[in-house]
């Protein structure tokens, strides 16, 4: 745990030290470097944000991923989120295939467009695409010479290399994105070591973030990152779906803001541990225990393949959850201490036991889920946790396409339409049809 932090500490101190000779010489040049954002987690990003003149990321699309767009609007959510949401930069993606990945897929021209612009409605102000060496001057023997990025080409006449530049000329200056009033919480460097010296092998920083952020996409919810000791009164909701790292201040910090009002979303493994890696005493989950309203007495982890069945109580359940589903991967030795069972487990080792709970916490109200509920339960529960909240779910928005929101300069909005599916869309805005084609984008602007 300490060298993973002094491995970050070390990089951003040698940054300094570069970032400082620059400015010596002239300062009134920008100094920046390119985060890997959503694709590393072993940097404290949020203490290297507060250190370069303007936050510049790069993104990869993972080849073998066939749903890799939700991991470009993550990536772009929480570089916007490092940024303050002030303008951000997009340093590198790529024109075609890389060289790096198990499966080097080329980026067929259909696919730029979205890719290409989904980082627009998130603050992002200027772009740059990995295609250095496109004049023949790439390296022919480097360990980049398959990389169609790098390696030498027929020239400007590829078809790639029209649909680069060209693509940034179509924006109009645009401000901020809208807040959106829900997080999930992101704490800079994945602890996993610490994490995998229990329970199971695979259960990583990563796992809980990213099956949470999939199924808010997929219901058209787009989402700030917050560090968990920031200032949340501008968030009605906040999830915390992997923190096992829970320093004292940081649980007082969503202590209060729940008692304040906020609706605390959590799962397992989460508040277990302090920032020197000490168990919290008096029972899991730790220092959020209070705040949830349940005691973990044992963990109790599913093998691979295991699904339990689960239930919903009789009464008092929101009616977005559904009734019946199946849980993997992790359940609980569970007992209520002031929380609400929602759902429970129906046989495996937690056979009875509670799954999923609901508290009420001062004025807020707190999830708890003990398990990986399929997608189906999952997405009922966060509706059901966004209704607590007061959020009202977006309606009207085809599978595959995303509808995201950026408020211009003067009160204009842009709102962005882009279409990551094999189909032409339809798509309902302000009373009229908006056609999307496969791969590509439409921006509807509003004047005020």
């Amino acid at each position: 745990m300490d060298f993973r932090r002094f491995s970050s500490d070390a990089l951003l101190d040698c940054y300094r030290r570069e970032r400082d000779i620059v400015r010596a010489a002239d300062p009134t040049v920008p100094v920046t470097t390119n985060f890997m954002a959503g694709l590393t987690d072993n940097l404290d990003l949020w203490r290297w944000a507060e250190e370069v003149d303007v936050v510049a990321n790069d993104h990869y699309l993972t080849a073998n991923k066939p749903d890799n767009y939700i991991g470009l609007a993550l990536s772009a959510d929480l570089t916007r989120s490092l940024a303050g949401g002030a303008p951000w930069l997009l340093m590198e993606h790529s024109t075609s295939a890389v060289n790096w990945q198990g499966h080097n897929i080329a980026k067929r021209p259909a696919r730029w467009p979205a890719t290409a612009w989904r980082t627009w409605p998130g603050a992002r102000t200027g772009s740059c695409s990995s295609s250095g060496g496109s004049h023949g001057t790439g390296p022919r023997s480097s360990t980049r010479r398959w990389c169609r990025t790098r390696a030498p080409t027929p020239g400007t006449g590829v078809t790639w290399w029209r649909w680069a530049p060209g693509s940034e000329s179509w924006t109009r200056s645009a401000g901020p994105g809208s807040r959106p009033g829900r997080a999930i919480v992101w704490t800079g460097v994945a602890l996993e070591p610490g994490l995998r010296q229990q329970a199971l092998n695979d259960l990583g920083f990563r796992e809980r973030i990213d099956a949470f952020y999939e199924r808010l996409w997929h219901a058209g919810l787009t989402v700030d990152f917050v560090h968990p000791g920031a200032d949340l009164s501008g968030y009605r909701l906040v999830l915390a779906p992997s923190l096992y790292v829970t320093r004292s201040a940081w649980a007082e910090n969503l202590r209060a803001w729940v008692r304040s009002g906020g609706t605390l979303v959590s799962s397992y493994f989460t508040g277990i541990v302090d920032e020197n890696g000490a168990v919290h005493l008096g029972g899991y989950p730790g220092a959020l225990r209070d705040i949830l309203g349940v005691r973990t007495e044992e963990f109790l982890p599913l093998l691979p393949g295991h699904k339990t069945r689960l239930a919903a109580e009789a009464k008092g359940v929101p009616a977005v959850v559904p009734a019946t589903g199946t849980a993997s991967r992790w359940s609980e030795d569970l007992h209520l201490d002031g929380a609400a069972a929602v759902l429970r487990h129906q046989d495996g080792p937690a056979a009875g036991l509670p799954a999923v709970t609901r508290n009420s916490f001062g004025q807020g109200t707190a999830w708890y889920l003990a398990t990986a509920p399929d997608q189906a339960t999952l997405d009922g529960v966060l509706r059901a946790a966004c209704a607590d909240a007061g959020l009202a779910l977006p309606v009207g928005r085809p599978a595959g396409v995303e509808r995201v929101r950026r408020v211009g300069e003067g009160g204009s909005e842009f709102e962005f339409l882009i279409n990551h599916s094999e189909q032409d869309a339809v798509v309902p805005v302000g009373g009229s049809d908006v056609v999307v084609p496969a791969g590509r984008v439409r921006v509807v602007i509003s004047t005020s």
